[in-house]
């Protein structure tokens, strides 16, 4: 059984605030993303767990605060997609318990719910796409998570 995390003060919750980028923040938005990306594999390779855990975080608050940028350029899309293939190994690698795991895959999905796009629809608009990489980096944990369950 793994202790509780160690508490860590993130920097980048308060550049993921809900609505934090215009419409005319692209740019802004991947540097941030960039940066928060840097600020989690830095503490992941001390903490693991605690790495894991800033990186749902990240994920959770990724739509609520890009939600309004203007993503048709695709440069937003690529940036997310890129991030969320350098956070999902931390969260694979992590040597958290089965009651962590779920609960972050818990978490995930409460993010996905909550921000109110219909994935359903064969019309994804390119504004989507930040949702579109949440729901993808669900699934893909979801599956992750039931393979490891079955090697181990």
């Amino acid at each position: 059984m793994m202790s509780k995390p160690k508490k860590y003060k993130w920097t980048f919750p308060t550049r993921f605030r809900a609505g934090a980028y215009g419409w005319r923040a692209s740019r802004l938005a991947c540097q941030r993303l960039r940066e928060a990306v840097s600020e989690i594999k830095k503490v992941a390779k001390k903490e693991p767990v605690l790495g894991a855990e800033g990186a749902v975080r990240l994920m959770e608050k990724l739509w609520p605060a890009l939600a309004h940028v203007d993503s048709s350029s695709g440069a937003l899309g690529s940036a997310v997609n890129k991030a969320l293939d350098a956070l999902i190994p931390i969260i694979v690698k992590a040597p958290a318990d089965d009651k962590a795991r779920n609960q972050w895959l818990d978490r995930l999905w409460q993010a996905m719910a909550d921000d109110g796009v219909d994935l359903s629809s064969a019309n994804i608009f390119p504004q989507h796409q930040v949702s579109k990489c949440v729901l993808t980096t669900y699934i893909r944990l979801n599956r992750l998570a039931s393979w490891r369950s079955v090697t181990n």
